[in-house]
């Protein structure tokens, strides 16, 4: 299974929009008879589960899971989108980085859970907060790959620096090298000066690491949420929509050309 969370250190940046939005376009995109795509909620606020449910949800949840009080496939649930099922997440989630701060192996709670069940799904798309919490060191242990929405802002900014920072303490105490920031992927983008040269100091400081796509902002968005769809149901047309769709492909695509770097790699090497 492949394990992707969407992250920044900074809330507002379009984080769940874009987990929302992997998440129900790669469903969409799955061939007949392909494994389902999992959607993990790892946010406390829960908007994901709001979107894709319509309600709070109710236990078990993800925090029952990082308890041991529940296994991840009693939690996980399927969703109206055929080939997305979802790990949601309940208000409850916050009191985790407390309850399991004196727990032995708390860091490797979630990546343990998804073990359970990573033979049913072919790819798990993680919403996570931004605040550095356990919760959030559970996410990167347990994932391989990062997306990191950022937006024409000082802060969305300064959280990708945050961001590196968390990123390569995990890689080095938590003995996980696989993890990696796969892409930048600027979103809200307006059409203004501010937008423009941060796009241009972007892809001046980071290079093909930011990705082609970019996320127009748009009111469509809230006006999907407010209906509790994702903007790829609600306005499937609509320059959002299209935007994240060729953002899926991009990631798919350079997903493929990794693969085939290593293969090549290992045969080169035998």
């Amino acid at each position: 299974m492949r394990k992707i969370a969407v992250v920044n250190m900074k809330g507002g940046v379009a984080k769940t929009t874009t987990a929302l939005c992997l998440a129900a376009g790669m469903a969409k995109r799955a061939k007949a008879g392909s494994k389902p795509i999992l959607l993990l909620d790892g946010d406390a606020q829960a908007h994901s589960t709001l979107i894709m449910t319509g309600q709070d949800a109710e236990s078990p949840t993800l925090a029952e899971v990082l308890m041991d009080e529940a296994e991840a496939s009693e939690a996980i649930r399927p969703t109206r989108i055929k080939g997305l099922h979802i790990l949601p997440a309940g208000g409850n989630l916050a009191n985790c980085t407390v309850l399991l701060k004196d727990e032995t192996g708390r860091e490797l709670r979630l990546l343990r859970a998804l073990r359970s069940v990573e033979k049913k799904y072919s790819v798990c798309v993680v919403d996570s907060g931004p605040a550095q919490t356990l919760v959030l060191t559970n996410i990167l242990k347990a994932v391989d790959e990062l997306v990191v929405p950022v937006d024409a802002g000082l802060f969305s900014i300064n959280g990708l620096g945050k961001l590196r920072d968390l990123v390569a303490d995990v890689r080095l105490l938590l003995d996980h090298d696989a993890l990696t920031i796969i892409g930048l992927a600027l979103v809200r983008a307006q059409r203004s000066r501010q937008t423009t040269e941060l796009e241009a100091a972007l892809r001046s400081a980071h290079g093909t690491l930011v990705y082609k796509s970019v996320i127009p902002f748009a009111a469509v968005v809230e006006q999907a949420h407010c209906s509790y769809r994702t903007v790829l149901e609600w306005a499937p047309a609509s320059a959002v929509s299209v935007a994240y769709g060729k953002l899926i492909g991009e990631i798919l695509n350079g997903h493929k050309k990794r693969r085939g770097g290593r293969t090549a790699k290992a045969n080169s090497a035998a």
